[in-house]
């Protein structure tokens, strides 16, 4: 919102409307302890935030360490990621989450299984774990299921993870998205990702059983992102 406050609403069964109980809300209702909020992002059961501050913030569901705060506890309430005091932007998965912490650096936390924290490694980590590879002129950021991507302002997208489906990759460390594609927005979805030209056109990569990349077929396109149909 204008005035930096944070609106939330929907299904609250593991406090991710973030207002201290578990009641649902049909309307927004404001996330009273946070002021000054830049960006959001919600994930499965559990919400993200960054503050003017730099700081990040995640209330909901916790099993996983999607919170970010060395527990496996729900909070209904914000609780402040460990170590993250230079957030820019942040994305929230199924069950883990990423934020990009300078233009050439990004920390991620949570469920670790498909190499989506990007250190490496399949572990879960409940802080927040360094993503390794080559970052730099990073500018947004986009997690999915088990996977997350960061828009460039001089190159294509970088990706790590799964895009999820058995025959899909998986990579725990940064690969480019689908070939040479500068971006300027990007969404990543359950088991696809889809990127934004500054020319208007979009491009997708991923799993298409269901049409979801907009190709004109149900196949999958793992390799190299696609333009989508117009």
């Amino acid at each position: 919102m204008s005035d930096g406050r944070l609106r939330c609403w929907g299904k609250n069964d593991h406090g991710q409307v973030g207002r201290g109980s578990g009641r649902f809300y049909s309307v927004p209702v404001e996330v009273p302890t946070l002021t000054n909020v830049t960006a959001v992002s919600a994930g499965g059961d559990f919400t993200c935030a960054v503050t003017a501050a730099g700081r990040a913030w995640c209330w909901g569901y916790g099993a996983d360490g999607e919170l970010g705060v060395g527990t496996t506890y729900d909070s209904p309430r914000p609780l402040e990621v460990q170590g993250i005091t230079t957030a820019t932007a942040i994305g929230a998965g199924a069950y883990h989450a990423c934020a990009v912490v300078a233009t050439d650096a990004v920390k991620c936390w949570g469920f670790g299984s498909q190499g989506q924290l990007g250190n490496g490694g399949t572990a879960t980590s409940y802080t927040p774990v360094a993503v390794t590879g080559t970052l730099n002129a990073l500018t947004g950021i986009s997690s999915g299921l088990y996977g997350t991507c960061a828009t460039r302002t001089t190159a294509s997208p970088v990706c790590w993870g799964s895009h999820g489906g058995a025959a899909a990759p998986t990579s725990a460390t940064v690969e480019s998205f689908g070939g040479n594609v500068t971006a300027i927005a990007l969404a990543r979805m359950s088991d696809t990702t889809c990127a934004l030209r500054s020319d208007a056109r979009v491009l997708c990569m991923g799993q298409g059983a269901s049409g979801q990349i907009g190709h004109g077929t149900f196949a999958a396109s793992t390799g190299a992102a696609r333009e989508v149909v117009r």
